[in-house]
């Protein structure tokens, strides 16, 4: 599972069900839209659950900030980020690029 500026929080998981599935959530690290409160608890439930996952948080990266165009909606707590961008798209194809190496 690959979430770029996701909003992620810990909803409850199914009873008697688990996630097997390896998780890498690329973040603005000031997202107004995702709280530390629910980034927090979102970690928490991964950490219980014994998932395998990364987070990683972008510096001056808001919401939206892979979206070359959001700046023309002129939406508060959106923005392009360049830097951001090019980033997390690599973290995402070394994530993906080890996820099924060999495969």
């Amino acid at each position: 599972v690959v979430s770029f500026h996701g909003g992620l929080d810990a909803r409850p998981l199914t009873p008697g069900k688990s996630m097997h599935a390896k998780v890498l959530a690329l973040c603005g690290a000031d997202d107004p839209y995702q709280t530390d409160t629910d980034l927090a608890a979102f970690e928490k439930q991964l950490r219980e659950n014994q998932v395998d996952y990364q987070i990683v948080k972008y510096g001056h990266a808001v919401h939206a900030f892979t979206d070359s165009e959001v700046d023309l909606l002129n939406q508060p707590g959106a923005k392009y980020n360049a830097a951001a961008d090019r980033r997390s798209w690599q973290a995402m194809c070394d994530f993906l690029q080890e996820l099924f190496a060999g495969k």
